[in-house]
């Protein structure tokens, strides 16, 4: 159908790899919802849109936060799929790293190594201030 060896494959191939992980967490952080919040918002006028905006997304948002950072993590990690699908036009970041550990021996990759590991660092302290990790990882009960 055309779409071998494309960004399209590629970014399908990555999609069908992550979406396991973006659904398990989003699903458990829907697992406590309480539906007579939308409800509520609804009765006192709220649209679906404002509902789903105003209520439910600030409700499940550190799994979806979870979700996309797990998705970037095994997206990143997983060269298999970025190799079957890339040409010399598109490759990715990891397949670069790959094929220059093949072929070469200086420590660069080390170093891009440590600056991937930052931006991991980063990434969280991020999330940290935006979720919160005690917000994410805790649930009060009132």
């Amino acid at each position: 159908i055309g779409v071998a060896r494309t960004f399209w494959a590629l970014l399908m191939g990555h999609v069908v790899l992550v979406m396991p992980y973006v659904m398990r967490t989003t699903l458990a952080s829907l697992s406590g919802f309480e539906i007579s919040l939308e409800e509520a918002a609804q009765d006192l006028g709220a649209t679906p849109f404002k509902t789903f905006f105003l209520v439910t997304l600030p409700l499940i948002k550190p799994g979806i936060v979870a979700g996309g950072l797990f998705a970037f993590i095994i997206s990143w990690i997983d060269v298999e799929v970025a190799v079957f699908n890339s040409t010399p036009e598109l490759i990715t970041i990891p397949v670069k790293m790959f094929n220059y550990i093949q072929f070469n021996i200086d420590p660069i990759i080390a170093a891009v190594s440590a600056i991937t590991i930052y931006v991991a660092i980063v990434t969280v302290l991020i999330i940290d201030l935006v979720v919160g990790i005690e917000k994410a990882t805790t649930r009060s009960r009132d």
